[in-house]
């Protein structure tokens, strides 16, 4: 064992990336409302069986594609329902970007370049932060990073370039059906900047043969939106309009931000190797590759009205390659570049005990240990208004919740994105107050400001069963009655 680990440093790298990515992978509730969204999406997809629409709370959620929530929905099946099972999709893929970074760089550069460049990745803290944590955005950054890195050996290949070729429009269509478009324009944008850098577009496309790319592309990409099609006739004009190009443009969607946002974000994701780093001064073909990989999702994104942290995370594999292709130049400095990494890699690790410290506010999972004793076969339970701080109730509970509020559906559920609810049964308020009245057994979860506002004969009528600071937990009919505190 320990020669083959001395053979083959891409153990140590895996070894060392594996333990930054499941380091107590699963002590952690849902944080809601990422986590417990797709957590609860999947899951509803494992017991349904339907594999094409997903669902919240029985209602077709339609603003992302469907590749990550099967991902889940396998993980889910073979493991069962927990948190690790969850986050072990994102956090897997993340590994997966560590060695693509260093196989690619140990291609391009060497030995030493490529281990630089894995370890400066499987410690970055932005990047590990977000590979543990349940969202699409690390699925979908392995696919554009694994796209242009195999477009590049492509280009450069004497043998197997068909399949190189084949493998990149393979993870493209992967990298739409993760994420929706910018899974194409990505990739896109980054080849044509580099061929025109390089001047060697001719021979390239002709090389890349476009229309038998596109087939690859449609062959992975059409099945499923012709079926969702099918099933919601708004869904195109919603996705591609409503959640590409409107997110886009318009200023009337939530986490607007500056045109600089990435350029002041970049750097600070990039500590501590950004303080080192210097400006390549030959501009090869291979530097202008990962030059052009690292910036295109910062320019683009910048251009966004709609900015997440989380969009840049396909810069980070570029950048860390091209750090370590610098850091492979520095003589004596491995003492440096070790204290630099260990250090890095222990806020990784102290990362999941501060998030647990702080989560209990944004996820159900003491709601719904509190209130499985008490259910019985019938019983109804609701939660209240916007559902976004409830969306893991129903994956802890394991029990139907029912949807209720003031004015029908409402935050994601009141948009264009939902679809077909299916016969899901809503509770509007008045429904609950009359049953609150009559005192029939019903079990209601809400936001503490909500259950302030309702009137005091209603919260004469309900016993509070469990409270934080954010939500309340009561109950209505045989068990209430009680004035709450």
């Amino acid at each position: 064992m320990n020669g083959s680990l001395l053979k083959r440093p891409w153990l140590w790298v895996l070894l060392a990336a594996a333990f930054l990515f499941y380091f107590r992978l699963g002590d952690r509730a849902l944080r809601n409302p990422d986590e417990g969204r797709y957590a609860e999406i999947a899951r509803e997809m494992v017991l349904s069986g339907d594999a094409v629409t997903p669902r919240l709370y029985g209602v077709g959620y339609l603003r992302k594609p469907v590749f990550f929530y099967w991902l889940l929905a396998l993980s889910f099946k073979l493991f069962g329902f927990h948190e690790w099972n969850a986050r072990m999709v994102p956090a897997t893929f993340g590994i997966f970007g560590v060695l693509a970074a260093y196989f690619f760089s140990r291609k391009i550069f060497g030995p030493k370049e490529a281990l630089l460049a894995a370890l400066i990745l499987a410690t970055n803290v932005w990047y590990v932060s977000v590979g543990r944590y349940l969202l699409i955005d690390m699925v979908f950054s392995f696919f554009v990073t694994a796209a242009l890195c195999l477009f590049y050996l492509a280009t450069e290949a004497r043998d197997r370039q068909t399949v190189f070729y084949f493998l990149f429009y393979v993870c493209v269509g992967l990298a739409f059906l993760s994420k929706g478009l910018a899974g194409a324009t990505l990739p896109a944008i980054s080849i044509l900047v580099y061929l025109a850098a390089t001047r060697q577009f001719v021979r390239v496309i002709r090389e890349m043969h476009p229309v038998r790319g596109t087939l690859i592309f449609l062959a992975i990409t059409l099945p499923w939106l012709t079926q969702i099609s099918a099933r919601e006739p708004h869904f195109l004009k919603f996705f591609f309009w409503h959640e590409h190009w409107n997110r886009f443009v318009s200023p009337h969607f939530e986490h607007q931000s500056p045109w600089y946002t990435y350029f002041i974000l970049m750097p600070v994701v990039m500590l501590p190797w950004v303080l080192f780093f210097k400006p390549l001064k030959t501009a090869d073909r291979r530097a202008i590759f990962l030059w052009t990989g690292a910036l295109t999702p910062v320019l683009f994104y910048s251009l966004s009205r709609t900015k997440l942290a989380t969009y840049i995370l396909p810069s980070i594999p570029f950048f860390a390659m091209l750090v370590g292709r610098e850091w492979a130049r520095l003589k004596k400095q491995a003492a440096l570049f070790f204290l630099l990494a260990g250090f890095s890699a222990a806020v990784c690790l102290g990362a999941p005990i501060l998030m647990e410290r702080i989560n209990s506010k944004y996820t159900t999972k003491h709601f719904a240990a509190a209130l499985k004793p008490l259910l019985r076969k019938g019983d109804l339970v609701v939660i209240y208004d916007d559902p976004g701080a409830f969306y893991d109730f129903e994956f802890y509970l394991d029990f139907p919740v029912r949807l209720s509020g003031p004015r029908g559906f409402s935050g994601e559920f009141g948009v264009g994105g939902m679809g077909e609810a299916g016969g899901v049964r809503f509770f509007s308020l008045e429904e609950l107050q009359r049953m609150t009245a009559a005192r029939e057994k019903f079990y209601w979860l809400m936001r503490r400001s909500d259950f302030s506002g309702l009137d005091e004969a209603t919260r004469r009528g309900l016993l509070v069963l469990k409270e934080d600071e954010r939500k309340v937990l009561a109950a209505s009919g045989p068990a209430g009655g009680a004035s709450p505190p």
